[in-house]
């Protein structure tokens, strides 16, 4: 049984920032694709009141969870936008089961 039998799934890309000049010659911060990332397959759900609750006490307040096939490579600053225009904030990512088959990311919705 594939993945998207499981999840309703979407297309996500992993964005970092990086540092460009700008015309007055100062630098500022761009977000865009980080190098040889493409669009991936994931299903993004909100996390429910138990785990926001458990999460909350060590201080990490993730609105949703990003379920992804493969080790997402993604750390804690980088930005997950989705194909529906929505952006996330990754605080983390670990192996759901310890498998690498099933990982999660835990992000917060930029609103």
């Amino acid at each position: 049984m594939s993945f998207s039998n499981f999840y309703a799934t979407q297309e996500i890309t992993l964005v970092r920032p990086r540092i460009v000049k700008d015309s007055s010659g100062g630098s500022k911060r761009v977000w865009g694709p980080a190098e040889n990332e493409g669009p991936r397959e994931a299903s993004v759900q909100p996390v429910t009141a138990e785990d926001r609750a458990s999460l909350g006490q060590r201080m990490i307040h993730a609105t949703h969870k990003i379920y992804l096939r493969e080790n997402p490579g993604f750390k804690r600053g980088d930005r997950v936008e989705s194909n529906d225009g929505r952006i996330f904030l990754v605080y983390g990512s670990l192996d759901a089961a310890g498998l690498g088959r099933l990982w999660t990311l835990l992000v917060r919705e930029k609103t």
